[in-house]
């Protein structure tokens, strides 16, 4: 995440998990890398609560 997050010079960089096998899916980022100033995004969001940018990727 670090590198990826320096190379793009952005200011959130995150990896997450997209949990479909459970009675309601989620997602879960895992690690990230950010601007010192932002809120840690590390935890768990229901799909709904998602951006809907991320329901172009789901089936």
């Amino acid at each position: 995440m670090s590198e990826i997050h320096t190379l793009l010079k952005i200011e959130r960089c995150t990896f997450a998990w997209y949990r479909a096998t459970t009675a309601q899916p989620f997602w879960e980022v895992v690690t990230e890398a950010k601007n010192p100033e932002l809120v840690s995004a590390i935890g768990c969001y229901s799909r709904a609560s998602v951006c809907k940018l991320y329901d172009r990727f789901l089936p």
